[in-house]
């Protein structure tokens, strides 16, 4: 009998998750300028102080627990167990428990919340890349879900890498070092499936030597705006605006190494 092959995002988030912690740790940097994007967008969109928010792939907590502290009220979800207790501690640490929930979960059941809540949410977020994972019709369903948990003027924001950018200025591998750990990333942009593929190489870093602590092949989809706009559009979201930078809420152009697109509950 065939061994089922674990996907990469567990292999990562589950099995290694502390592999990728440093560099989740120095996203909490830009968390709070992103945050104040999130808010003049919300205010734009008669999201109000108090409203309810899901925050879909919260990792440790970054965009959740700044939202918590202008007076939003937050359910995070993760697949990663350690991520979601360090959100817990660092919830508690900023006294902000109150307004904040985590539930471990996978992105492709987010529709089960409602289980778990009783209530929809005014507004859904995805920041930081973590959409793609699954490819294009998982993406499809998991927005569709999304929809049934959100109320009937609720709004999506995604926040996720720009496929036009990584055209222009593809790099095929890039060496990063934080706390002890090196991460090599080997990529390859499939022109044809709009999926990257990747070699993620995690080593434990002493003065004298490397050793390798996981060898993790990722892939995910990358879009456009315009395949971005007809995701959402056939998942029954109508297309509101984009972005170039959440923090700046500059016009997107093929120079944005991310975009914000925002929809609305149709």
């Amino acid at each position: 009998m065939m061994r089922k092959t674990k996907h990469w995002t567990y292999r990562l988030f589950v099995e290694h998750p502390n592999l990728f912690l440093p560099w989740m740790e120095k996203s909490k940097a830009v968390a709070s300028a992103q945050v104040d994007g999130l808010r003049r967008i919300f205010e734009k969109h008669k999201v109000r102080e108090g409203a309810r928010i899901l925050d879909l792939g919260c990792g440790i907590g970054r965009t959740a627990i700044n939202l918590a502290k202008e007076g939003y009220d937050v359910v995070g979800v993760d697949i990663s167990p350690l991520y979601l207790r360090l959100a817990e501690r660092w919830a508690a640490k900023e006294q902000v428990s109150a307004r904040t929930t985590f539930y471990r979960m996978d992105a492709r059941k987010a529709q089960q919340l409602l289980d778990k809540t009783r209530k929809k949410f005014d507004a859904v977020v995805n920041i930081g890349t973590s959409m793609g994972y699954y490819g294009k019709i998982e993406d499809q369903r998991i927005f569709g879900g999304l929809r049934e948990v959100t109320g009937p003027r609720g709004i999506l924001v995604i926040e996720t890498v720009n496929r036009d950018y990584l055209v222009k200025h593809f790099q095929d591998h890039a060496i990063s070092n934080r706390d002890g750990v090196e991460w090599r990333d080997s990529r390859r942009l499939d022109l044809e499936s709009s999926f990257m593929m990747n070699s993620w190489k995690f080593y434990w870093k002493s003065r004298a030597s490397l050793r390798l602590a996981a060898n993790i092949p990722v892939s995910h989809r990358v879009y456009s705006l315009h395949e971005l706009i007809e995701l959402i559009d056939s998942s029954r979201w109508n297309y509101l605006e984009s972005y170039g930078s959440l923090r700046a809420l500059t016009p997107l152009t093929t120079e944005s190494i991310h975009m914000t697109i925002v929809g609305g509950r149709r």
